[in-house]
């Protein structure tokens, strides 16, 4: 199993959008379903929550399957996120999750200088 974290897929004033992939093996012959994936963006210098939740469950098919992991981090919850970014040159969030399969969880997390790829989204201007 693998989790990495992309960048961001959206951004715009209310809000902006991460991207991963969490990638997991299935060794029997059948798919298997999953219940659901929680998960935790913590920005790190405070070690601060700045979004949470579940993200609603499928099915891992044999083989190697990519299941896509995007979560939505509105600005109005994240105001030491914005101060952040304004001032700081790096900005490190991790995205902790796990991934329930029939009453067991999988952990995975990834970090990501979320300044660097929200610049990159938006042509080098943050919408702040």
């Amino acid at each position: 199993k693998e989790f990495r974290l992309k960048g961001v897929a959206g951004l715009n004033s209310e809000a902006f959008t991460l991207a991963g992939d969490l990638v997991v093996s299935n060794p029997s012959r059948v798919a298997i379903p999953y219940d659901k994936i929680d998960y935790t963006v913590v920005l790190l210098a405070p070690n601060k929550s700045i979004a949470q939740g579940p993200l609603s469950g499928g099915t891992i098919e044999v083989g190697e399957t990519t299941l896509p992991v995007t979560i939505d981090v509105r600005w109005d919850a994240v105001i030491d996120l914005a101060l952040m970014l304004l001032t700081y040159e790096k900005v490190n969030v991790e995205v902790r999750g796990q991934l329930f399969i029939a009453g067991q969880s999988i952990a995975f997390s990834d970090i990501l200088d979320i300044k660097q790829v929200l610049a990159q989204h938006a042509g080098g201007a943050l919408p702040l």
